[in-house]
């Protein structure tokens, strides 16, 4: 509730109309991450009066798609496919930041089913934790974030190409 009040507050100042709903489906996409509702919120802005449905519109229910889409291609080791989705994020406005956060949470899934299947090596959930991070490091201070998302599962593409890999 109280990122709801700060963008409210924001959105008054800088004129910006926004239904309340619209306001919570931003908040709630961004999980908390303020610097992420207000890149979000500056987006949206063009719209005029901003409703939940055009939110929802503009970035999906979340991200989730985009998430199981890009390990799919990751998998098949398609970079073509990988590029596409990069660029899908930021037509959509899905913050990079956030996008790496739910592919942290989705590789953390996966590395536990793998552990505790006892089937499967947790080393490439591992490496992909550990380039996701450095990716998510790195995206907060870069001058163009979705080149950080993009190169990040681009370089994993090309380094695990013969790699035996299943996300999904």
């Amino acid at each position: 509730e109280d990122i709801i009040r700060q963008l409210q507050f924001i959105a008054d100042q800088e004129h910006i109309q926004i239904e309340r709903p619209a306001l919570r489906s931003i908040a709630h996409h961004v999980q908390g991450g303020m610097r992420d509702a207000i890149a979000l919120l500056e987006q949206l802005r063009s719209i005029g009066n901003i409703t939940a449905a055009e939110v929802k519109q503009r970035i999906g229910e979340s991200g989730e798609e985009l998430v199981i889409q890009m390990f799919s291609a990751l998998e098949q080791n398609d970079a073509k496919t990988i590029t596409h989705i990069a660029q899908e994020l930021e037509e959509r406005g899905i913050p990079p930041e956030l996008f790496l956060r739910e592919c942290l949470v989705a590789t953390r899934r996966m590395l536990r089913e793998a552990v505790e299947d006892g089937g499967g090596s947790p080393t490439p959930f591992l490496h992909l934790l550990d380039t996701l991070l450095t990716a998510l490091r790195e995206v907060r201070w870069s001058p163009l974030p979705s080149l950080i998302v993009e190169s990040a599962f681009l370089s994993l593409c090309h380094e695990e190409k013969n790699a035996a890999r299943t996300f999904f």
